[in-house]
């Protein structure tokens, strides 16, 4: 199973606007919610996209929610894999 920190490394990595950022994991489910400035909705999209993916991918988790909020270069993502 993949770790917190691994989770929130990664996040950092393709979220660089990223000011907050929390990471839950509980048993099979994994939440994690971020915001920040910077991002235009075609590139936060596709990064969202690409995470998910990899993340499922690795963990076999097949449910997803995802909800984004922007207003300008503004955004809210939260993401629950379980």
């Amino acid at each position: 199973m993949i770790t917190k920190a691994d989770i929130e490394k990664k996040l950092r990595a393709l979220f660089k606007g990223s000011d907050s950022l929390d990471v839950k994991i509980e048993d099979k489910k994994v939440r994690v919610s971020f915001s920040g400035v910077g991002e235009s909705p075609s590139e936060l999209l596709t990064k969202i996209g690409d995470f998910v993916s990899a993340l499922s991918r690795t963990e076999g988790l097949n449910n997803i929610d995802v909800i984004v909020s922007m207003e300008g270069s503004a955004y809210g993502v939260e993401i629950e894999l379980y």
